[in-house]
């Protein structure tokens, strides 16, 4: 306030007694120019490169043109480059660029090389003179540009010797032998002796250049370098400098002599004589002098070592910023080497560690800390073990097992050295339990860190736990388990003012300390086995240390910043850190798991690697959503750091997208809103068949499935086209005769429209190409998981139109199904399946494969069963994922094929349906499981008919006169007898097959004890669904019995004989009125006894005989063999037989009853021996 602008100001300085009125333009003051103003003068130039030339008393430079034209020099600028000595220099004064980056760090601290500037020049013969251009500083008129060689030297040796006596001073201390006691620790020291070392190395090369470059042309100086060194340093006005560099070098034994002069006169007349390169010597003296600063300092080294560095005699002019080490002086109590602590003398880092490491305990704990492992101890999201119920918030297993428990205990805190001890000691343990644990998880990290290097992503590790420490230390710790750390601590400072001192502020002890804390951890892990180079490397430094994220760019955050994050976010990268390591984990363990190569693997293993990876990922999940949750809140609250809209952006701003696969945060989070999703191509369906190739297969030729048989409800109300197959000597099965099937073997409607397209190389698809074993492995998962997707279709159907029950009438139970399809599948790949013979396309593709790839080029089939076994468990799973896909409804639920399916977990065994050991004993086999398949089918047909039956009869009593019921019971009967009869046949038929097998020698081995079976004995106990009770016992019927036939096959059933033996109706001669619905031209039975006397048949006998047994032959009737029974042949067909052409209906129902009275007279004729019982 009341002060001028400073323009103003500046004006007024121009006007000043000594600036004003200089007519001269050259010596004209101007402030507002400080370039100017405080520039050299021209007078102070150096010389010209190519000299003067001077036009009455007027002198200016020669170019370079007039030069060259001068002394005819070559003009050819080609040759400018040759043999250019290119010459870095560092200057403590002047223009430059800063110094680089490592250096500045390095000497930072202290005022170690502060102003000191980089000069890159570039020096060359060039037009017969050695001269050096600057090549990284912008032209300017107050700094020479060009300068000769020599020039360039004699600055070097001025800046060197002014900037070496300097650094020298303000390491005295260091270096300096106290009252013959070297082993003193000071701590500072070594860090301003490393960064001293690193000038001096530096130095050490700018002077190999320049000499390098002097003696390409030494010849044109006739002198060596000894000579210039001193040559230049006796004629400038200041030789103290140099010969106050030379005073303790004590290895040029020459240099005794000076000891005797009295003055530089005598100096300089010595030093002339002696040849030696002073610089060399200078720069080795003082470098062994650096070695032994840094051992001798070395905390690590040291049980104690003094507090702060003194101030060296000439940082009286240096800035503020060396204030705080002020109040040290030189005067301190310094330990002994192995002595007590003085009072500004502290206990080293790395000495706490080592200490503290002797107390390792024998199952890997350290002083009351337990190893790591996480065991059980997954990321705590429950809001009561927070403070402030901090919903949302997860905390780290790291974090839930901190190792605190010396900062709890009020003993050990007591005091500032004592906290700061302590918090060592935790952060040490810590560490070191941490590394322990992730060697474990990581061993192929271990070699590059005995190298020095600590992993990327453990030095991760490190920053959270230094985190959480610095969070305890300022009470932001959002845990309840902290209390009391928080109160121990808050005691330290809270008693500091009451001890008479000023009160100790913690953000000035954490400043204090925290980098103590820091090197301790470091220290710890050159105690797990690290190379000693971790605890000194400069990156690692808690000034330096960084770590790379995408927000901070390629410079990375440095850990002071990082542990002022947010809490919660801190948490938020370790939990998306870890994440990224467990998914990828997980996930490339059931990678490597569930697919070798093309080979798909479906084994116990696969499924324990993937329910690990389902598990973790539903957890993950749970963990997700609540952190979203709480970032929001954060965020809406105004909560600093919450910058980007939700909790994924932060990550994308933190976390930069590595090629390596890990830190892709879109692709990462995305599997957490499906888990299955990711997991699917190895674990679930999608690792057989793609969702869109069901429809695409199934409904093809060799692939029609059992719903294409059932008829819709909506169409005409017809018979199931279901039904069981086999060669009856029509032209619709002849193919089956011509693949040599018997007449008694039944092809199951399921095998019928078994899937196996494409199988034959020949699909309608012309991207499926089954050229070889592994496109034969992909179409077989497709067709097998289309063949289950079928079935599945089939059972919901069957299930929805329960009305229509007739049409659904495989009645098979699910799991069954899926079973049979299995072995039909494997016959059909090992070449067993007597549908698919060497004639079929489909078999010729399998020999085509296996010819192929066989070794043995003789005996494929082997390798067929091979290729099965180990692909069998996948294709199973297909088949399951099909069958869920076909019948489930598509909402997710998986309700309805788990229940069909609970008994179909495992793959079927071999060892009810073995393969065989070849095509003839496999298609034994194969008949066998298809009978088996049969009985299945039969009895739960069997208990649906039953049930209609007893639904008809169950009420009906023969002794209540109740027309309707009798009749419905007795349609019932009549259609159950029909039912039976025809599958009956079907089981004789079978039955013989069976017999005929049983008895061959090599059908031995496929069942125990198969000859001594009857097959209704075998069925029972092969039945996969353990549903065929109906054929469980043989029947006590004398026919049947004597039949082998099992009860199931009795009509009517034991139950309902008396039922089905009604007569519905009273005889028509009995009743007084017409019957509703009789004929008006019925007979009495008084006309038809008066009329129907004539008995003769259609044989022309007039009794009947043979009636039992059959004596006709096989008949062939409109192509349809058939059996007519001796009645037939014997029916009464006298009366109607005689009708002509113009017989009109009245006399044909008369005649017709005429005939069916006499059938019925002879029929209780021939009966009547046996008794009206039997009748």
């Amino acid at each position: 306030n009341g002060y001028s602008p400073i323009n103003t100001f500046l004006e007024l300085l121009n006007n000043g007694n000594q600036c004003e009125g200089n007519n001269n333009i050259k010596n004209e003051m101007n402030f507002k120019n400080p370039n100017k103003a405080f520039g050299p003068s021209g007078y102070c130039d150096p010389c010209p490169i190519y000299g003067v030339k001077c036009i009455k008393e007027i002198c200016t430079p020669v170019k370079e043109e007039e030069w060259i034209n001068k002394n005819r020099t070559p003009a050819d600028t080609s040759t400018k480059n040759l043999n250019a000595t290119d010459i870095d220099m560092l200057v403590n004064d002047g223009i430059g660029n800063p110094i680089d980056n490592e250096l500045e760090e390095n000497c930072a601290k202290y005022g170690i090389l502060k102003g000191i500037k980089k000069q890159v020049w570039q020096c060359q013969y060039l037009n017969n003179i050695d001269q050096c251009k600057i090549k990284n500083v912008v032209n300017s008129p107050y700094f020479d540009n060009k300068i000769a060689f020599n020039v360039l030297f004699q600055r070097w040796l001025k800046y060197f010797v002014r900037d070496y006596n300097r650094l020298k001073e303000k390491i005295e201390v260091c270096i300096k032998n106290e009252n013959g006691k070297e082993d003193i620790c000071i701590k500072g020291c070594k860090t301003n002796c490393e960064c001293v070392g690193k000038w001096l190395a530096k130095k050490e090369l700018e002077w190999e250049k320049i000499k390098e470059h002097y003696n390409q042309k030494e010849s044109h100086y006739g002198h060596t370098i000894p000579y210039w060194i001193t040559g230049f340093y006796e004629k400038i006005t200041f030789p103290n400098d140099f010969f106050k560099a030379l005073e303790d070098v004590d290895t040029i034994n020459v240099l005794d002599t000076l000891k005797e002069c009295q003055d530089n006169t005598c100096k300089i007349k010595e030093i002339s004589t002696i040849d030696v390169d002073f610089i060399k010597e200078i720069i080795s003296w003082f470098q062994n002098k650096i070695k032994v600063c840094k051992d001798q300092h070395d905390e690590d080294n040291h049980e104690y070592c003094c507090d702060t560095l003194p101030k060296s005699v000439d940082d009286d002019d240096e800035e503020n910023e060396e204030k705080e080490e002020s109040s040290q002086t030189t005067k301190r109590n310094i330990s002994q080497k192995g002595g007590t602590k003085s009072a500004s003398c502290v206990k080293g880092a790395c000495a706490i560690v080592k200490d503290v490491m002797m107390r390792k305990g024998a199952k890997g704990s350290i002083e009351n800390c337990n190893r790591k492992t996480f065991t059980n101890k997954d990321w705590d999201c429950d809001e009561q073990k927070f403070d402030n119920v901090n919903e949302g918030v997860c905390m780290p297993a790291r974090r839930k097992s901190l190792c605190i428990y010396n900062l709890k205990q009020e003993s050990e805190t007591r005091g500032e050295e004592k906290l700061r001890e302590e918090f060592i000691k935790c952060s040490a343990k810590e560490t070191y339990l941490l590394w322990n644990k992730y060697k474990n998880d990581k061993k192929e990290e271990q070699e590059l860190f005995k190298k020095g290097t600590i992993p990327d992503d453990f030095m991760r590790i490190m920053f959270y736990t230094f985190g959480d420490f610095t969070d305890l230390f300022f009470g932001k710790d959002m845990g309840k388990d902290v209390d009391k750390v928080k109160k121990n601590i808050n005691k330290v400072f809270n008693n500091s003012a009451k001890l008479g001192s000023q009160k100790i502020e913690p953000e000035n002890w954490w400043q204090k300390n925290g980098p103590q804390i820091w090197k301790g951890m470091l220290c710890a892990l050159t105690n797990a086995g690290g190379k000693d180079t971790i605890k000194n490397n400069d990156n690692y430094r808690y000034q330096k240390v960084k770590i790379l994220t995408k927000r901070d760019g390629s410079n990375g955050i440095t850990l002071s910043e990082f542990a002022k994050k947010p809490k919660f976010l801190r948490w938020l990268m370790e939990w998306y850190d870890e994440y990224c390591y467990g998914r990828q984990k997980h996930y490339k363990d059931m990678e490597k798991t569930c697919k070798l190569g093309e080979q798909l693997k479906c084994n116990e293993e696969c499924t324990e690697k993937c329910n690990e990876y389902k598990i973790y990922m539903k957890k993950k999940k749970t963990e997700w959503e609540g952190q979203k949750i709480y970032y929001i809140t954060q965020k809406n609250g105004k909560a600093n750091g919450y910058t980007e809209k939700d909790a994924a952006e932060y990550l994308k701003s933190v976390f930069t997208n590595n090629s390596n696969g890990i830190y892709n945060v879109e692709k990462d989070i995305k599997p957490l809103n499906n888990e299955d999703e990711e997991a699917d191509k190895y674990c679930g369906c999608k690792k057989f068949i793609k969702n869109e190739q069901y429809t695409k297969i199934s409904g093809q030729n060799n692939c029609k499935g059992l719903k294409k048989l059932a008829k819709d409800t909506k169409k005409e109300k017809s018979a199931s086209d279901i039904k069981w197959i086999h060669d009856d000597g029509t032209y619709d099965y002849r193919y089956l005769r011509y693949r040599g099937l018997s007449s008694d073997v039944f092809i199951p409607p399921r095998r019928q429209n078994l899937c196996f397209e494409g199988l034959d190389n020949k699909s309608k698809d012309v991207t499926v190409k089954v050229e070889n074993k592994e496109k034969l492995l992909t179409r077989l998962m497709q067709v097998a998981a289309t063949e289950g997707y079928n079935l599945g279709q089939y059972y919901k159907n069957k299930e929805e139109q329960k009305n229509n029950a007739d049409n659904y009438s495989y009645e098979v139970g699910p799991c069954s199904a899926m079973k049979y399809s299995f072995y039909d599948l494997r016959d059909i790949i090992v070449g067993n399946d007597m549908l698919e013979d060497n004639n079929t396309d489909t078999e010729k593709n399998m020999k085509k494969l296996f010819l192929v790839a066989s070794k043995t080029r003789g005996n494929t089939i082997n390798d067929r069963k091979n290729w099965w076994r180990n692909n069998e468990q996948c294709l199973w799973k297909a088949m399951k994922c099909g069958y869920q896909k076909g019948r489930d409804n598509g909402n997710g639920g998986t309700i309805n094929s788990d229940d069909d399916l609970k008994d179909c977990e495992n793959v079927p065994q071999g060892d009810n349906y073995p393969v065989g050991k070849d095509r003839n004993e496999g298609m034994n086999i194969q008949f066998l499981r298809w009978f088996t398949e049969w009985s299945e089918d039969y009895c739960g047909n069997y208990r649906k008919e039953l049930q209609i039956l007893k639904k008809e009869c169950s009420e009906v009593d023969c002794k209540v006169k109740d027309k309707q019921k009798k009749k419905e019971c007795t349609d019932a009967c009549e259609n159950f007898n029909k039912f039976v009869n025809i599958w009956k046949d079907q089981y004789r038929k079978q039955k013989d097959k069976f017999d005929s097998e049983k008895k061959k020698k090599e059908n031995e081995g496929t069942y125990k004890d198969l000859g001594n079976k009857e097959a209704y004995e075998y069925l029972k106990d092969k039945c996969l669904g353990r549903k065929c009770g109906c054929i469980g016992s043989l029947s006590t019927d004398i026919i049947n019995k004597s039949e082998k036939i099992p009860s199931g096959f009795d009509t009517p059933p034991k139950n309902y004989v008396n039922q089905c033996s009604c007569a519905p109706n009273e005889s028509a001669c009995e009743n007084d009125e017409l019957p509703k619905g009789r004929s008006e031209h019925q007979m009495e039975c008084e006309d038809l006894n008066n009329d129907g006397d004539s008995d003769r048949t259609t044989m022309h006998k007039s009794k009947k005989k043979d009636l039992v047994g059959e004596h006709s032959r096989l008949q062939i009737v409109n192509f349809k063999p058939m059996y007519f029974p001796p009645r037939v042949k014997q029916l009464c067909l006298k009366n109607i037989g005689k009708l002509n052409g113009s017989v009109n209906e009245s006399k044909f129902v008369k005649e017709l009853q005429k005939d069916a009275y006499n059938e019925a007279k002879q029929l209780y004729q021939y009966y009547e021996k046996d008794g009206k019982d039997f009748i």
